[in-house]
């Protein structure tokens, strides 16, 4: 009995090892003070969706290739820049970014809400092209890669950048 002991012993030895490994291994945790659990945060899912929603579905996009995203807002509260006096058309609820330029209200004749679009769901990324949209609960930020130029838009508030 007492050989069947020795045997188990590094058998044992080696499988604590290998789940200690398993559990600490790669982890950028240094202190033991931080207790974030790495198994419950969640992972930041890409989708490659060319046209999209928020769950709110106040918000739609449109993303194109090469490099092009607009997004509209249904109900705002927030003030939009001074209309041109050039747009003829809706103005104040739609932002896009295309190219190398800056993230800009546009003006429009035509919608890119969808009501049947997909769901972007709030932490989830939406990737066509250069341009990489995060949706978030607070509002939806799209920017080209290439540039780092882009948008923010929600019900409350807009960025351009």
């Amino acid at each position: 009995m007492a050989s069947h002991a020795r045997k188990l012993v590094p058998t044992v030895a080696l499988l604590c090892a290998v789940t200690f490994l398993a559990a600490g291994c790669g982890s950028d945790y240094s202190s033991s003070d931080d207790q974030t659990d790495v198994a419950t945060t969640p992972a930041k899912t890409s989708q490659s969706y060319e046209a999209f929603q928020l769950p709110s579905k106040n918000i739609a996009c449109q993303v194109l290739k090469p490099a092009y995203a607009r997004c509209e807002v249904k109900k705002k509260t927030f003030s939009p820049p001074v209309k041109p006096a050039s747009c003829t058309l809706d103005w104040g609820t739609s932002v896009a970014v295309q190219g190398k330029g800056p993230g800009k209200f546009i003006c429009h004749g035509d919608t890119v809400v969808v009501p049947d679009a997909p769901v972007l769901e709030y932490g989830e990324s939406s990737a066509v092209g250069s341009v990489v949209c995060d949706s978030s609960e607070a509002g939806i930020e799209c920017r080209n890669t290439n540039t780092g130029h882009g948008f923010f838009l929600a019900r409350e508030d807009y960025r351009t950048f």
